[in-house]
């Protein structure tokens, strides 16, 4: 920490110092202009009197030049020049700078000027005591050094807070979500402290939702791995001992359903993850969903699942992302129905709606909220097959695709769940 505190005060500092010396730099040019026009202006007006003076004594120039030297006192001295050395300081013009000299202690500066039928060279010497020199310095860095001494404390603070940031950080990264960064009343690190605080609530969750997933999909795992290991003795104990051939090929067919099961899950969980990893990986085009339905409970065969309509659709999809979702509403439906279960497909407006009823239980409305949540099954679910992934799937599927999703009481008395996208017509035209 004091390391930091260190580095961040040197740092404010030396911005500080490299600001003044930019300013004086900036500074020093704008007052040589200053002090060039400002003498100037003095040449001219001792000239202007000179003349008037020199009127009244027209025949000693001498006696004027002399009174004038002593009138301007040893800081200003006056000479005459001759023809040659005129025209080489002046040239053609009427007066010039011929030295401009200016430190932070002296100024001498050298201005040559035509005076009637002479040239005159005045030398300007302005110096300061180290007195006032000293006093000059104090008075221009007294900012500097009180900003210095106002920035240590300032720095002090500045570095426990973000060294308390940088502890709540590497916590986070240890996997303690705990930790919380400190609050500030300074607005924006107030706001720095709540994002990372976001972040590690953010953390958490998600590793909560790592091993509630973890330990569920272990769960869901083992069951069918156990019956295909069961099913797999049987049938190997019935073909060493002749046993019944009708036997062996119901055990063949469990072993076959099992692994369905186990396919379609690892299909729902892989989507999931590449949903979850990168939404923009997945590919939409137009899909015709009366085709893909047709064609999806064709190969399915699904028992007490019937079609009562469908409308030709196009909308922006993949294949993929809609027999899950199907997949997922049906066996979802079918788990509850008592003897039906009802898919309709139609146009309304500028949707395609996608509907799927049955005659089961239906939804209690605690349950709406939860549904899509990851492994949420609800409560009348805890008899019933799966891991609780197939309403959270068609969520995410929805999300990605642009897709709406509604849940309600179906006209068979259970439960109703309405699925509907833009039609590719109306995001064109839209777009």
């Amino acid at each position: 920490m004091r390391s930091l505190f260190w580095r961040l005060y040197l740092l404010i500092l030396l911005g500080l110092i490299l600001s003044a010396v930019l300013q004086a730099l900036l500074m020093q040019g704008l007052y040589k202009e200053e002090i060039r026009q400002d003498y100037l202006s003095d040449t001219r007006r001792i000239l202007l009197l000179m003349g008037e003076d020199k009127t009244r004594n027209p025949q000693d120039w001498p006696y004027v030049l002399g009174k004038w030297q002593r009138l301007l006192g040893p800081d200003i001295r006056i000479e005459s020049l001759g023809a040659e050395k005129a025209k080489a300081m002046l040239g053609e013009e009427e007066i010039r700078v011929i030295t401009l000299d200016i430190d932070e202690q002296q100024d001498w500066i050298e201005i040559a000027a035509r005076f009637e039928d002479k040239a005159l060279l005045l030398s300007f010497d302005d110096s300061y005591s180290d007195e006032y020199m000293l006093f000059y310095y104090l008075s221009d860095y007294s900012g500097l050094i009180i900003m210095a001494l106002l920035l240590l404390p300032l720095c002090l603070w500045l570095s426990r807070y973000l060294h308390r940031l940088s502890l709540v950080c590497l916590n986070l990264a240890l996997g303690n979500y705990d930790h919380q960064a400190p609050p500030s009343s300074v607005a924006a690190m107030n706001a720095l402290s709540t994002d990372i605080n976001r972040l590690g609530q953010s953390l958490a969750a998600h590793q909560k939702r790592q091993l509630v997933f973890n330990a569920a999909l272990h769960h869901e795992t083992r069951i069918p791995l156990q019956r295909l290991r069961l099913a797999l003795d049987m049938a190997q104990d019935m073909h060493e001992e002749g046993g019944d051939p009708v036997q062996v090929k119901a055990l063949l067919k469990e072993m076959d359903e099992d692994i369905d099961e186990l396919a379609e899950l690892t299909e729902d969980m892989l989507l999931l993850a590449r949903i979850n990893h990168n939404k923009a990986s997945i590919a939409l085009s137009p899909l015709e969903l009366d085709k893909a339905l047709s064609e999806l409970l064709m190969a399915k065969h699904w028992q007490g699942v019937s079609l009562l309509r469908s409308e030709p659709c196009r909308v922006r999809l993949s294949s993929l992302l809609f027999s899950r979702v199907v997949v997922n509403l049906v066996d979802n439906a079918q788990k509850f129905a008592a003897s039906r279960v009802q898919v309709s497909l139609q146009k309304e407006g500028a949707y395609a709606l996608l509907v799927v009823e049955d005659d089961g239980p239906g939804l209690e409305n605690t349950q709406v909220q939860t549904l899509f949540e990851p492994f949420n099954r609800g409560q009348t679910q805890e008899d019933k097959p799966g891991l609780g992934l197939g309403l959270a799937l068609v969520g995410q599927v929805l999300d990605v695709s642009g897709g709406q999703i509604s849940l309600g009481t179906s006209s068979l008395g259970g439960a109703r769940v309405q699925v509907r996208w833009l039609l590719v017509d109306y995001a064109v035209a839209g777009a």
